[in-house]
């Protein structure tokens, strides 16, 4: 055989051999490349509906935290409104309840009140009686919820003139504030003992049935200031509230029982159930002055040591209240509130 045969098929087995080898190791380093890929894989392609589930389910979950905090931050602000009404209320209250302490120093009228004002309608009480709605009844808080009952003596004349003074009594009582108001009319005895008549006609007649107290007054008799009164008045023990008229001050009723006291008819309080029947029964003849026969009248209230004294002594040598929140002067109501005296003991 030709040598260049021989060397041929060698050559050619040569060439298929390593033709092989190439081949396994290019397959080989095939299976090495593919685990290296797996080893993190794709994450599979989610589909449309599932994205649209867990869409719906997360805003469901955002929609119920929401509505949560919302119902939650309401019943706070709820209990926080609540709590800031009440502390508001009760603050208020006490504020209310603090400043009425202070202003009257007296919590309410002691019981049922009647005012009891007597007068003969001379110019100088019309001036008075014109003044009241005005200029004293809104300076007392307590006693404008009193009723009053207003005693006329009609002065000796024909029925005309009469007929008049009555016409003039019933406008000036109607413009008084107080919730209740009525008018007795008689004859007028004279200047004592039409004083002392006033008492017990109404004695007599029981006007003063129902009442807790009666305040006596003459229309010239300023209150400027109702709480000295009314705070004597206040305790079950005390049946008449008074005013000394006795001169001089050493002769001074400075305790209950006080026997040497002379009482002021143009002001005087009193219990009417603790009044006798007989009281001031005596008007026709009786041999001194009215507050005299005061004294005499209310002696069983002092002797049962029931009596206050608002005025335990006269320090005028005329027998007038000035001191005590009362002021009686003979000036008209404009010009003593003009002046005020009271300002200046």
């Amino acid at each position: 055989m030709p040598c260049y045969g021989k060397y041929s098929s060698a050559s050619v087995l040569i060439v298929v051999a390593t033709g092989v080898l190439i081949g396994l190791l290019r397959h080989r380093r095939t299976m090495f490349v593919l685990p290296q890929l797996q080893e993190t894989p794709p994450s599979p392609n989610l589909s449309e509906a599932a994205l649209a589930a867990k869409a719906v389910h997360a805003t469901e979950a955002s929609k119920a935290t929401l509505a949560a905090k919302a119902v939650h931050e309401t019943e706070a602000s709820k209990a926080t409104l609540a709590a800031k009404a009440v502390h508001a209320t009760e603050a208020s209250n006490a504020t209310l309840a603090a400043k009425a302490v202070n202003e009257s120093k007296v919590a309410a009228p002691p019981g049922r009140i009647l005012m009891y004002v007597t007068t003969h309608l001379s110019s100088h009480h019309v001036t008075w009686l014109k003044c009241w709605p005005a200029h004293v009844w809104p300076s007392l808080p307590r006693l404008h919820y009193a009723d009053v009952l207003m005693y006329v003596s009609l002065k000796n004349g024909t029925a005309e003139d009469k007929s008049t003074a009555k016409s003039m009594a019933i406008t000036l009582l109607a413009a008084w504030p107080n919730p209740r108001k009525s008018l007795q009319f008689d004859d007028n005895p004279g200047y004592q003992r039409g004083a002392m008549k006033a008492m017990w006609d109404a004695v007599r007649e029981r006007w003063f049935k129902g009442y807790d107290w009666v305040i006596r007054i003459n229309p010239d008799v300023l209150i400027y200031d109702e709480k000295p009164t009314l705070r004597l008045m206040e305790p079950a023990s005390t049946w008449a509230v008074l005013c000394n008229c006795r001169h001089p001050p050493r002769d001074s009723c400075l305790s209950s029982g006080c026997t040497i006291g002379v009482v002021h008819t143009d002001f005087l309080v009193v219990r009417p159930e603790k009044l006798r029947g007989d009281a001031f029964a005596d008007w026709r003849t009786f041999r001194d002055i009215a507050e005299m026969q005061a004294a005499q009248a209310l002696k069983n209230i002092v002797d049962a040591k029931a009596d206050a004294w608002l005025m335990p002594r006269n320090e005028l040598k005329v027998c007038r209240v000035n001191g005590q929140g009362l002021w009686h002067q003979h000036l008209s109501c404009n010009d003593l509130l003009a002046k005020r005296p009271w300002l200046k003991q």
